[in-house]
């Protein structure tokens, strides 16, 4: 018998994922009206998003020197396509290919050249909040993690506010050196 303590836990997985589909839906539907959503999983990962100015820009300046040395050459198609190519590979890093933190309950992971990297709390010396970036120390020789404001476009402050409880959880050492 089935008792209404039980709650979620006690459900038939099939109703569990016929209730999550419907949430996910419904969540959908409300982003897209600008409300909130109707329920927060607390495991659920959140991914903090930011843009890649840097890379973008690089390819935008070399497509526009590129368009400005064009010499008088007759019938060199080539030529443009590579221009304009240069340009849509800029556009499509600055809107497309998003750098990003995803925070879960025991990992982080981060875009890295050519797949997701997933760092565990085991991993992780500590934390630091400077104004303007956060900053995470890996344990061994491994490279740390930056996420600046300023080059990346991240939201710093929510960021730290969650990172800030990834640390408690884990038991990392979170500084803060905003104060």
């Amino acid at each position: 018998m089935v008792t209404i303590t039980q709650g979620v836990k006690g459900m038939s997985r099939k109703w569990e994922r016929m209730v999550s589909k419907n949430t996910k839906k419904a969540n959908q539907t409300r982003s897209k009206q600008g409300k909130a959503p109707i329920s927060t999983d607390p495991d659920r990962p959140v991914v903090f998003k930011g843009r890649s100015i840097l890379l973008a820009a690089f390819f935008i300046v070399v497509s526009l020197f590129l368009l400005f040395t064009l010499t008088k050459t007759e019938g060199d198609k080539m030529y443009w396509y590579t221009t304009l190519s240069y340009l849509v590979v800029g556009v499509l890093i600055y809107f497309v290919r998003r750098p990003y933190l995803r925070v879960t309950k025991t990992n982080l992971s981060k875009r890295g050249l050519a797949r997701e990297l997933v760092l565990g709390a085991e991993n992780i010396k500590e934390i630091v909040h400077a104004p303007g970036q956060i900053i995470i120390e890996l344990t061994g020789k491994s490279p740390r993690w930056v996420y600046n404001k300023t080059l990346n476009r991240f939201d710093i402050a929510a960021m730290a506010s969650k990172l800030k409880k990834f640390a408690e959880t884990n038991k990392i050492s979170f500084v803060d050196k905003t104060v």
